[in-house]
């Protein structure tokens, strides 16, 4: 399989057009292809690992995190590395692959937003508004996730068109 960016003269990250999957490894697809911001979490509670998160602008000397009960909210920022404690640091990843937590009935391939349940995403056959990323497993029973590519900002139905052109990811997927 072979990545094909038509519009780019180089990738997000000066790689050619074109170039094997297998050249990536997980080292470097963690260093080169997924976005991590140390983040507060400020949401009064701790969040687990694969939370989608919001920015609290309410901190202003770092950057901080809540959640959201909005469903298709387009305020989402990214998913939470691991599991965060109320007041303290965390990673939250902004772009690339993270096993994210999603509502039951979440499938491979469809579109993400965020759900009226605080941190959890649902899937939809459609992008809409609050589309954030995109599932690349169907959800596992056991662990409430599935594999998620999230999407580089802007997001919604114009954000879709872009962020899949530079990732590439319309000839993946689709």
């Amino acid at each position: 399989m072979t990545f094909r960016r038509p519009s780019l003269p180089h990738g997000p990250v000066g790689l050619p057009l074109s170039f094997p999957l297998s050249s990536i490894t997980t080292e470097r697809f963690e260093t080169e292809y997924i976005r991590i911001l140390d983040m507060l979490n400020n949401s009064g509670a701790g969040v687990l690992a694969g939370s989608c998160v919001i920015t609290d602008n309410s901190i202003t000397t770092t950057l901080a995190f809540t959640t959201s009960t909005i469903q298709d909210d387009r305020r989402i920022i990214g998913a939470t590395k691991e599991d965060i404690a109320s007041g303290q640091q965390g990673g939250v990843v902004v772009v690339g692959l993270v096993e994210l937590l999603v509502a039951a009935g979440t499938n491979a391939n469809q579109r993400l937003r965020q759900s009226t349940t605080a941190g959890i995403a649902e899937g939809t056959v459609n992008t809409t508004e609050g589309t954030f990323a995109i599932a690349r497993s169907n959800r596992n029973p056991d662990t409430l996730r599935a594999l998620a590519l999230l999407l580089p900002s802007p997001r919604g139905t114009a954000g879709w068109v872009l962020g899949s052109s530079l990732l590439g990811i319309d000839t993946i997927l689709n």
